[in-house]
């Protein structure tokens, strides 16, 4: 049995892929027997054939939230870690859906809630805690009573600054001595993820001497929804931007509440939110919310 507290820790937060990352380095170093990644699961959880581990991935939470009955090993003998995967305000769409809907294995895909019931029920599951970071129960209990404005709301904040994800990564940087950062980013482009998997292991003392293309490529063909909605929300920001005809009439609330959020960031206020959301760029003229009216996460 490999005893893990010797290995290098990879310290990561919930959804940011810190499984897939510990076994596509330990697959391509040669050292793990190659399998499958996602039999029977929608996140990259699955340990049938994970037989040779090279780091300790380790996740947040078990380290200040509390282990779940068998985690014993996670703990963690100071503060030196290996690897912190990082991320910036720009990868939150996407990592807001992972959490929800494949890291957590849930199945909550957020571009088909239109309503808070769901989520009600995924906050009340008391496993929740061990995948969902940010508050989201408090932010569900706050934003709920103005049913699709509030949730609209609700996804709007998920992506700034004030995500609870990006105030707990500054206590992370501040408490450990982290030798190298991998960033969330570099897991969505081929040739960033492999250049960094070889720098990765170059540190642990092992070379790159197994393709893992197939492992990543099945691993952002699972995500070609989320990827491609960011995109689409990011072309009718620019649209708006340059007042050109875009229609927006099918966007989800999860698209309607990003496409705010980039408005909102351009403009440098906080805008109403919208009871018939415009269904066209053209439409979309906002207004700066007045003084009074504020949510508190």
């Amino acid at each position: 049995m490999i005893d893990l507290s010797v290995l290098p820790v990879l310290l990561f937060q919930g959804g940011t892929h810190g499984n897939f990352l510990s076994r596509c380095l330990s697959i391509s170093s040669g050292e793990g027997t190659d399998f499958s990644f996602y039999a029977n699961k929608n996140g990259a959880h699955n340990n049938t054939g994970y037989d040779t581990k090279i780091v300790n991935h380790v996740h947040d939470n078990h380290v200040h939230g509390g282990m779940r009955p068998g985690d014993h090993w996670l703990g963690l003998q100071n503060n030196d870690i290996w690897t912190y995967i990082n991320v910036d305000t720009d990868d939150l769409y996407v990592l807001y859906w992972h959490i929800l809907f494949a890291a957590g294995e849930f199945g909550v895909n957020v571009l088909e809630l239109k309503n808070f019931n769901m989520l009600e029920q995924l906050v009340n599951d008391k496993k929740i805690h061990l995948v969902v970071q940010g508050g989201l129960k408090d932010q569900v209990n706050i934003f709920k009573d103005n049913s699709t404005i509030g949730l609209r709301e609700m996804f709007k904040r998920s992506f700034s600054e004030k995500n609870g994800i990006l105030s707990r990564q500054i206590d992370i940087l501040n408490e450990h001595k982290i030798s190298n950062i991998f960033k969330f980013s570099w897991f969505y482009k081929w040739e960033d993820f492999e250049k960094q998997i070889e720098v990765l292991l170059v540190s642990l003392g092992y070379s790159f001497k197994v393709d893992i293309k197939h492992h990543w490529q099945e691993f952002v063909d699972r995500k070609q929804n989320i990827i491609c909605s960011k995109q689409l929300v990011e072309q009718a920001f620019k649209c708006y931007s340059n007042r050109v005809s875009m229609d927006i009439s099918s966007f989800c609330i999860y698209e309607q509440a990003y496409l705010d959020y980039l408005i909102e960031k351009h403009l440098g206020y906080e805008i109403e939110n919208y009871i018939d959301y415009p269904r066209n760029t053209q439409d979309i003229y906002p207004i700066k919310a007045w003084e009074g009216i504020r949510y508190e996460l």
